[in-house]
């Protein structure tokens, strides 16, 4: 029997805000019997997703994460009667890409818990600043008491609570926890240095396999093989038994319906005689020979091999689903950006990115995949970024669209984050700087490098820009709103074509289907007029 989480769509969900969770909290946990096929769902309490499932070594019980987006606890399922039961009111910490469970033995299960009413930042991150601040704000308006939230400069910095290692005894149900791990037993201290698990990452070279599939379990006493499949006709789970490959599980059908873009890679050489790489998405009525307008989707940093990887695929359940582009009629073309040592040569940020995007723009248009003259830039977060500063630096683009956008690096240096700026403690994450010392290669704070900060900041440059620019950002985002509010109030200063748009309650990403609905309409209507 095989135990498979199946996420439903974003519209089912009982949360919004919560991207770190990866769907996790649509869950619904499925066993499939291996012999006959047959499917059985394992009933949840209303509004509860089930994910992470693992198997105890007698197949007795399955352990699973259960979470409605506010919490997150370890649970077992028994496989006979199929009851849910909740281990701990204790929330798991949810280390990054890390399977959250491990059987020592069928009644002992290995986790990591939190502190009593501590919150994983997967499941906290997009909702702490904002629960924090409204709850002041209404002892405030209430005059229930003072407000005060002091930080001192002599206050240390505190991280985040770690998840404790624990060893949770099922048929006792008590919990023994070791706080250091170096005085665990073996396997516990195994478990706490697990690898982390990363899917798609490179195309499967087994040729009985379609190109993306990714192992995800296996059964060596029956040698038989479970791998997850995403591709442009659905998602499935593949089992392969010999030279036999079949099909026991399957989802997303509907996308067979659906006719994709087709993709190829271009080779470019770099204004710096490197070779790199840049993949194009085609329309799916795209002609041989024609060309069409287009969109460059930036982010600086970014790597394009010469191998197609899973990215970009229709099967693509993000905000960032490129092909939806594509299906307006445009070329997507999506260029390696490289900032390696190497290639930066001692240059500012700001000065690299026409190294790669000019000269992939020419290999596009050489190879008659556009209309050169009717191009247009967007990207998000240090995209967005780039966008801003594409239109400052160059004048090949008919618009630009910036999301999550970054425009004043001597203020994004010391801004809060907002999702910490209401606590009482100084969060490791308060503030940004030095992930902009590192993004941005400076090597110290704007006082002491003032001249290299104004260069990479799009703001000082908005006399330079003459094409229009659309803005997108959520008011909730890390990367604080008053970056796209600076860059709108000088365009707007400048006489400048601009339009912003404020999503309340939004976070870095886009979570609300109706939001992420509301995003697409509006760029599909700028991209057309002005392309």
């Amino acid at each position: 029997m095989l135990a498979i989480s199946v996420h439903r769509g974003a519209d089912t969900a009982n949360r919004y805000g919560v991207p770190f969770l990866a769907g996790g909290e649509r869950g619904h946990l499925h066993l499939i019997d291996l012999k006959t096929g047959a499917l059985r769902q394992i009933d949840a309490p209303k509004g509860v997703g089930l994910f992470s499932p693992l198997w105890s070594p007698d197949g007795l019980l399955i352990a699973v994460a259960a979470t409605d987006g506010a919490f997150v606890r370890p649970c077992v399922v028994e496989v006979a009667s199929g009851e849910l039961r909740v281990l701990t009111d204790r929330n798991l910490a949810l280390p990054a890409q890390k399977h959250p469970f491990h059987w020592l033995s069928n009644g002992e299960l290995a986790c990591e818990l939190l502190p009593e009413g501590e919150f994983p930042l997967p499941l906290d991150a997009e909702y702490r600043g904002a629960t924090k601040a409204m709850a002041a704000w209404s002892r405030a308006w209430k005059g229930e008491g003072a407000t005060p939230s002091m930080l001192a400069s002599d206050h240390p910095v505190e991280a985040e609570p770690d998840g404790e290692l624990c060893a949770i005894d099922l048929p006792k149900g008590k919990i023994r926890a070791y706080p250091d791990a170096k005085g665990a037993p073996e396997a516990l201290r195994a478990f706490s240095q697990r690898d982390k698990i990363a899917l798609f990452q490179s195309p499967s070279l087994d040729d009985r396999l379609p190109v993306f599939s990714e192992k995800v379990a296996s059964h060596p006493a029956t040698e038989q093989e479970f791998y997850l499949s995403r591709d442009d006709v659905g998602t499935r789970v593949l089992r392969v038994r010999n030279s036999d490959v079949t099909t026991i599980f399957e989802t997303d059908r509907h996308l067979a319906n659906v006719a994709p873009g087709k993709i190829l890679t271009l080779a470019f050489e770099m204004q710096t005689g490197r070779t790199a790489f840049m993949r194009c998405i085609l329309p799916p009525d795209h002609k041989e020979g024609e060309c069409r307008p287009a969109i460059m989707w930036v982010y600086p940093g970014a790597e394009v091999g010469e191998k197609l990887t899973a990215r970009h695929r229709l099967n693509d359940a993000t905000f960032f689903n490129l092909q939806l582009l594509a299906a307006q009629g445009y070329v997507v073309l999506i260029p390696a950006i490289p900032l390696d040592e190497e290639t930066r040569a001692n240059r500012e940020v700001i000065d690299c990115l026409a190294d790669a995007v000019l000269p992939a723009l020419d290999a596009a248009d050489k190879a008659g995949l556009i209309d050169r003259d009717r191009v247009q830039v967007m990207g998000q977060s240090f995209g967005g970024w780039a966008v801003l500063a594409l239109l400052a630096e160059t004048t090949v683009f008919r618009s630009g669209i910036a999301m999550a956008s970054l425009s004043n690096l001597i203020g994004f240096h010391g801004q809060f984050d907002v999702r910490f700026r209401y606590d009482d403690r100084q969060s490791e994450y308060l503030t940004y700087s030095q992930m902009c010392e590192r993004l941005w290669h400076f090597p110290g704070p704007p006082w002491a490098y003032l001249e290299r900060y104004v260069r990479n900041s799009p703001v000082f440059a908005v006399q330079k820009i003459s094409a229009p620019l659309l803005l997108f950002h959520g008011d909730q985002d890390y990367v604080p709103i008053a970056q796209s509010e600076e860059m709108f109030s000088a365009l707007r200063r400048a006489g400048k074509k601009t339009e912003f748009v404020r999503y309340w309650g939004e976070g870095h990403v886009l979570t609300s289907p109706a939001n992420i609905q509301d995003a697409w309409s509006r760029i599909f209507d700028w991209l057309s007029r002005n392309s």
